[in-house]
């Protein structure tokens, strides 16, 4: 498991856990593992972020279908432990959304425990959290939800439903692939959520399409939204497509590899 070594003192303080599991913690992902032992591996990573981090305790999003980008799920108090524990029963949608006492659960120490839980492999996992209103927010950074500004979208929801002030948001970026080959940008049709786009794309050196740098313009969309720079967090220089500790669907393409998927968990601390 890594962390964000240099800010996993004052995320503490915070109240803020966070991880993100690699080879070690091995496959986190339904579907490319029996899932006896994809449970097993969950199990062991979660509690290594934190001993209260039971796998019935938090929530696991699964990708939803095309056409789904912008699909907001917020969580409720029944949902605990969907997408955890068996395959395609978790929401399907790009962005979690966990409000104070909308979930309560009870961990190995009897103290209540909250997270949202994606795996991944090569898609960006931006975790949220406000330590003032205690909500928490995860998004699926891919491709086609970057697209759709969805980092910049979270954060809007926030918050318009959930109070939040953008100023107080904690994000992290997740290990992802760096750049992503496009044979054409979509043209931005839907007005200001694609502002800036074209500042983060560059020609490919064969000149037959665009290389679209997935970090930079996840990040500008969470700036624009009104987060400071400062409190942006990043696993520096982690690429997964080259970075071999990290899953890749891409590398897998390319080497003929065995698919799996790494993981991202965040959540507060459970009160004393």
């Amino acid at each position: 498991m890594i962390q964000h070594e240099e800010f996993r003192d004052h995320l503490e303080r915070l109240g803020i856990l966070h991880g993100c599991s690699d080879r070690r913690e091995r496959n986190q992902g339904f579907g490319y593992g029996r899932k006896g032992e994809v449970i097993a591996n969950r199990g062991r990573f979660l509690r290594g972020v934190h001993p209260a981090f039971q796998i019935g305790a938090g929530v696991g999003m699964i990708w939803p279908r095309p056409g789904g980008e912008e699909t907001i799920a917020v969580i409720g108090a029944s949902q605990g432990g969907e997408g955890m524990m068996a395959p395609r029963s978790g929401p399907a949608c790009d962005v979690m959304i966990l409000m104070p006492g909308q979930m309560r659960a009870v961990g190995a120490n009897g103290r209540e425990a909250r997270y949202l839980f994606v795996a991944t492999g090569d898609c960006i996992p931006v975790l949220m959290a406000d330590p003032v209103t205690r909500t928490l927010a995860l998004v699926h950074a891919s491709r086609e939800s970057l697209l759709c500004a969805m980092p910049r979208q979270a954060v809007e929801y926030l918050g318009r439903y959930a109070g939040v002030d953008p100023e107080n948001l904690v994000v992290l970026f997740g290990p992802g692939i760096r750049t992503y080959e496009l044979e054409h940008l979509t043209a931005a049709s839907d007005g200001d959520r694609q502002d800036g786009l074209r500042d983060y794309v560059t020609p490919n050196a064969a000149g037959t399409g665009v290389l679209f740098d997935l970090f930079g313009f996840a990040r500008h969309l969470v700036v624009s939204a009104g987060v400071p720079d400062s409190q942006i967090y990043e696993f520096a220089e982690i690429d997964t497509l080259t970075d071999e500790r990290f899953a890749s669907h891409r590398r897998a393409k390319m080497t003929g590899e065995p698919e799996w998927r790494h993981a991202a968990v965040i959540g507060f601390a459970p009160d004393d």
